[in-house]
């Protein structure tokens, strides 16, 4: 199926997003993401690409357009 206009739906389709959490919880979000084994009944494996300290330079690193 395609992906609707909706933003996380687009997100979900290029299979990449930004997870954001306080520098503090960055250890619960990354065992928070081995934790999910599907969406929407379709199995996935969410996996942390990488921490950085601002939305824009992690939007730089690990985001493929």
């Amino acid at each position: 199926s395609t992906p609707s206009n909706s933003s996380a739906a687009s997100d979900v389709y290029k299979r990449q997003g930004i997870f954001k959490v306080q520098r503090k919880f960055v250890d619960h979000a990354r065992a928070t993401l081995a934790l999910i084994t599907s969406i929407d009944k379709q199995k996935v494996l969410a996996r942390c690409m990488g921490v950085s300290g601002t939305l824009k330079k992690a939007r730089e690193r690990y985001i493929n357009d």
